[in-house]
């Protein structure tokens, strides 16, 4: 995630993430990484790795 730092040339807060935003971000990945036990069934378990295309 990015924090938004202008809009139309307007600058936003300080351009620095806040509370919000890393509280989202840090809901996403705990979510999409199955740290959290109420998003676990979003995620498929993926073993092994891609074919490498040489």
């Amino acid at each position: 995630m990015a924090p938004i730092v202008e809009v139309d040339g307007r600058p936003v807060g300080s351009g620095r993430p806040g509370a919000i935003t890393l509280g989202l971000q840090d809901a996403y990945f705990r979510a999409v990484r199955g740290s959290d036990p109420r998003y676990r069934q979003w995620c498929t378990p993926v073993y092994g790795g891609m074919p490498r295309i040489t």
